[in-house]
């Protein structure tokens, strides 16, 4: 998992919750009460936040190793 410290220490992020680290196995993801991680943005207006969740959300990377 890369890029979670960028999106938590921006001004615009109210709450990034990813529960997983290096190793785990996130479970499979069947409904919202599964899903495996969520950012809430915060903007003068919806579009400043959903741009800023959409910008936030780019910077995530996950990587998969087998």
């Amino acid at each position: 998992m890369h890029g979670l410290d960028t999106v938590r220490a921006d001004p615009a992020v109210l709450m990034c919750h990813f529960p997983y680290g290096t190793g785990d196995t996130p479970p499979r993801t069947v409904s919202s009460s599964t899903r495996h991680g969520y950012l809430i943005c915060l903007g003068a207006d919806l579009d400043e936040a959903t741009a800023a969740v959409t910008r936030l959300a780019a910077l995530v990377k996950v990587e998969y190793r087998r």
